[in-house]
């Protein structure tokens, strides 16, 4: 190495050493954010009641359904899971994600709605996946989920929106 070469490391080292340390960190707080998005960001449950439809910041949620649904396009060695969530939005705007649905027992996993990998249509307004802008005050949520076939239920379908957070509902589904 030439001269010029050991005054380039001498005056970018330090530089170096600190992209070193901050790429790795940068991306584990990337991959931790990402996390906790699919997770959803409410942090309180409020769980639907014996009524099977719960109330939280103003927006009536539930009683929700669930049916294991038979659908050509599932891969082998998994079950669709079609969860209907009525929405009263009581006239209030309504801005929301797909529902998430878990496992209440077992391993307690996670899936988000899967219309892309079942071939369905996710702007269909006649199956909404998420809330509709335009839905009025009355709207029924169609989420499908493609779990394995060893998720037997019962499960918790989770719904959250800005205005209610940290709060977001939670409803109990058998399908």
């Amino acid at each position: 190495m030439g001269p010029a070469v050991n005054a380039w490391w001498r005056r970018n080292g330090i530089a170096l050493l600190v992209l070193a340390v901050l790429v790795p960190v940068g991306g584990i707080g990337i991959s931790q954010h990402e996390r906790t998005a699919l997770a959803g960001s409410g942090s309180d449950a409020v769980t639907a009641g014996p009524s099977g439809s719960v109330d939280v910041a103003g927006i009536t949620v539930g009683p929700a359904t669930a049916e294991f649904e038979r659908m050509d396009s599932a891969p082998r060695g998994t079950r669709v899971v079609t969860v209907h969530l009525p929405v009263d939005t009581h006239g209030d705007d309504m801005s929301c994600l797909s529902p998430v649905l878990r496992e209440t027992d077992g391993l307690q996993r996670s899936w988000r709605e899967s219309a892309l990998e079942l071939g369905l249509d996710s702007f269909d307004t006649a199956r909404p996946t998420s809330c509709p802008t335009d839905a009025g005050r009355w709207f029924t949520l169609v989420t499908s989920y493609l779990v394995p076939a060893d998720a037997t239920g019962p499960f918790h379908v989770d719904l959250t929106w800005a205005d209610a957070l940290p709060e977001f509902a939670r409803l109990r589904v058998e399908p």
